[in-house]
């Protein structure tokens, strides 16, 4: 049975700065564990996630399911890492919202998941790398 995990983070940017951070291969490889995203975000698109983690390489994959600019972005995710086959099954969903008020934007990260506290702690990493990346 598959859980939600939940993380987000309040950014002192405007959306469309956070939206940039998020999408652009170039940026997310700055606070991603150093990650190579690799897609055109087209809904049914490939996506990739390419690196190195403790010494042993990964690539990780997906397909981009919605694109919603500035807003709201979602795709299924497989890790090689995960010890499950590469079977449509052990994908999981993984979605970003966003939503900004007058100098700020919120980020909502949620993921279907079975470790739900792991994935949570990788997440809070991960948007805590964002939020350090964007405000200097």
């Amino acid at each position: 049975m598959k859980n939600i995990a939940e993380v987000s983070v309040t950014i002192k940017a405007p959306s469309a700065k956070v939206w940039e951070w998020l999408t652009k291969p170039e940026l997310v490889n700055k606070y991603f564990f150093g990650t190579h995203l690799h897609t055109d975000w087209s809904p049914g698109s490939p996506i990739l996630f390419r690196g190195e983690w403790q010494g042993k390489p990964y690539e990780d994959k997906g397909k981009v399911l919605e694109f919603r600019k500035e807003e709201h972005l979602a795709y299924l995710y497989w890790s090689n890492f995960s010890g499950t086959p590469d079977a449509l099954e052990n994908y999981e969903k993984i979605t970003f919202d966003l939503s900004q008020s007058a100098t700020c934007t919120t980020v909502v990260v949620r993921q279907e998941c079975t470790n739900k506290e792991h994935i949570e702690n990788n997440w809070r990493s991960v948007l805590d790398g964002l939020k350090k990346a964007i405000e200097g």
